[in-house]
């Protein structure tokens, strides 16, 4: 069994079971009141529906920057720990190439007066 992230139309990546449960388990516990909209957004195929499915491609700008920097957060914290993991690193490393390269990353920060930040 497997499971894909999926950054954009063109941009999906596949991954063993195991590995696919540690990256939504480690997006999970990087939520935080900036990003809880975006990464619930990625993670609401497999928390929702049961589908081994993270999904980034219907994000705006301002979400998908988030999930991006938590992305690039759990790929930091395995690189000073990961003893053995050199191949799921290879692949971490290939999906944060496609946040990076996508354009909605490219955009500049859309956190400023962001709707979602402003309060009502």
């Amino acid at each position: 069994m497997a499971g894909t992230i999926s950054i954009s139309a063109g941009a999906f990546f596949d991954l063993r079971t195991i590995d696919f449960e540690w990256v939504a388990e480690e997006l999970r516990s990087r939520r935080t009141v900036e990003n809880n909209s975006a990464l619930s957004a990625v993670l609401q195929s497999h928390d929702e529906y049961g589908m081994d499915f993270l999904v980034a491609d219907k994000l705006d700008a301002y979400d998908f920057r988030r999930f991006g920097e938590a992305f690039d957060s759990l790929t930091a914290n395995l690189q000073s720990t990961a003893a053995g993991r050199d191949g799921l690193l290879t692949f971490l490393a290939s999906v944060q190439a496609a946040i990076h390269n996508d354009s909605r990353w490219m955009l500049p920060d859309p956190t400023r007066n962001h709707p979602k930040l402003v309060a009502e």
